[in-house]
């Protein structure tokens, strides 16, 4: 992760599946990626539910991407949540 996405600890953070969990060899990945809503776990024990967008998945996690509180600006994190926390969303065109 590059240092544009790290905080000195008080902005609160996502929490994610811990890597180990990942079954790397079977990740399917979109040629788009998937616009969705996530539920969101937070490192100070609330939860939010954030719009952004699916950029893989198991059986039994979600890679995901939403826009995130930083120091001063909010930047695209990606994180790995459990599939249930996971509901697709429609784009509306203009």
């Amino acid at each position: 992760m590059s240092g544009l996405n790290e905080s000195d600890g008080n902005i609160p953070q996502p929490v994610s599946v811990e890597a180990d969990l990942i079954d790397l060899a079977h990740v399917t990945h979109p040629k788009k990626s998937i616009p969705i809503w996530v539920r969101v776990a937070v490192d100070d024990g609330s939860e939010r539910t954030e719009s952004g967008f699916a950029l893989g998945w198991t059986k039994t996690h979600v890679l995901v991407q939403v826009q995130w509180p930083a120091e001063y600006y909010k930047g695209a994190r990606e994180f790995w949540v459990d599939a249930e926390r996971v509901k697709r969303r429609v784009l509306k065109s203009k």
